[in-house]
């Protein structure tokens, strides 16, 4: 089976892993000696060594994360410094990066080097970039930023509010006798939230005996094993807390929740097979189309991503042509972040994620414009260095290993009109 973790990655390669070591290797072979090495040659059975790559390919893994974050901030960037650029094919975010001037590149690789720093162990294993924008942030308490476009008219209207928009709001004002016309004007408004840090740390422990067992019996080092588990356990924690912050917030949009009757009141039971598959099909064909249109009025974007409790997943499950053709099975070696789950994509290509915590008949529909703070509906920052990791600690009391792991990160809204929580059942 293919694992990303310990497969050869020669710099002169023609693979997704080569390319990207190629662009970011000058990164991240600071923050790693021997990182070429480590990833080159057949694939090693010394212990130590095979550490060495797996930590290569980590690091490789927050590198390009973030620069995929940083992509729409430069190809945006690009595209208004040469639209030409963009005329053709869209360019993959290495060529945006590549393509772009040395400023921008100069400023993507800062934000890289910044991310590897954030934290090496948390970060790759966050769901919550899937769903938030997400920003750097390096102190305890602070402001977060985003752009605003304003029409500068006095009131300083955003523009990106279609309830708002004028369309002869460009036009030239009426000459009147050769005064002196005020052409209107269009402004940039750097807004910021003040956000303060939340931390969480855990502790694994384990006894003298098992480290000796493991060491002895299977070459398994129980110190590593507990980094692992805390790092699974603070990343699910973090996620966890950044969906129920979202299901909140959605909860607060002005065009509040959208209800589904799967019992069609009360009758499902009664219909017919092939009139309940029908049924459900509103589900996709009325009810999320309705969340897409209001989304799309809103914010001119469609949904691209659902998180769904139980009775949801199901219905999506049974409902014909709700998932692309292209997947495989449900639930077939999909990824799990905690309780969550990636069940597929739906044929309008939003991504869906089963949640069991979120509740049974809820669903949070969102759209994360490829994680640019810029279009920020929701930012989560990962602060500083953001995983700290203690030293192990015999205690001879009772000859356990100890140690603990800390987490620092910080979160805030900012357009709710970026979400939507739909609801199976009656609204009254």
């Amino acid at each position: 089976m293919y694992n990303p973790y310990v497969v050869s990655v020669p710099r002169n390669g023609t693979s997704a892993l080569c390319q990207t070591r190629r662009l970011l290797e000058p990164v991240i072979a600071e923050h790693m000696e021997g990182f070429g090495a480590a990833l080159e040659g057949r694939v090693p059975t010394d212990p130590e060594k095979l550490m060495q790559r797996v930590r290569a390919h980590t690091l490789m893994r927050i590198a390009s994360a973030a620069a995929f974050q940083s992509r729409s901030v430069a190809m945006e960037l690009l595209a208004r410094t040469d639209p030409f650029a963009f005329a053709g094919e869209q360019p993959s975010p290495e060529q945006a990066l590549e393509a772009a001037n040395p400023t921008i590149t100069s400023n993507v690789t800062a934000f890289v080097t910044q991310m590897i720093h954030m934290s090496l162990d948390i970060y790759p294993r966050l769901l919550a970039p899937n769903f938030v924008s997400v920003q750097p942030f390096t102190q305890p308490s602070g402001y977060v930023f985003f752009l605003k476009r304003l029409a500068k008219d006095g009131s300083d209207r955003e523009l990106q509010d279609k309830s708002s928009f004028d369309k002869t709001y460009g036009d030239l004002p009426a000459d009147s006798g050769g005064t002196s016309r005020q052409v209107a004007a269009v402004g940039i408004s750097l807004a910021k939230q003040l956000v303060e840090v939340s931390y969480k740390a855990l502790m694994h422990k384990s006894s003298h005996e098992v480290d000796v067992a493991l060491r002895s019996q299977y070459g398994l080092d129980i110190h590593a094993l507990g980094d692992m588990a805390t790092a699974d356990e603070l990343a699910w924690e973090v996620d966890r807390t950044i969906i129920d912050a979202l299901a909140t917030y959605a909860n607060t949009n002005t065009r509040g929740t959208v209800y589904f009757d799967d019992t069609k009141g009360g009758d499902y039971t009664n219909l017919a097979p092939s009139e309940q598959n029908a049924y459900d099909q509103q589900f996709m064909t009325k009810t999320l189309t309705s969340v897409d249109i209001d989304l799309s009025s809103d914010v001119y974007q469609r949904a691209n991503w659902y998180i769904c409790g139980d009775n949801i997943a199901k219905l999506l499950a049974r409902t014909p042509g709700a998932y692309a053709t292209n997947q495989g099975p449900m639930y077939d070696q999909t990824p799990m972040y905690g309780s969550v789950m990636q069940t597929g994509t739906l044929t309008s290509g939003a991504k869906v994620w089963h949640d069991p915590q979120v509740g049974a008949n809820t669903l949070i529909a969102g759209h994360t414009n490829n994680m640019n703070p810029f279009w920020a509906g929701f930012i989560f920052s990962p602060f500083g260095l953001a995983s700290l990791l203690t030293a192990s600690f015999l205690d001879p009391d009772n000859l356990f290993y100890k140690k603990a792991r800390a987490l620092a990160f910080a979160h805030v809204g900012v357009r709710k009109q970026q979400y939507r929580v739909v609801k199976l059942g009656s609204s009254s």
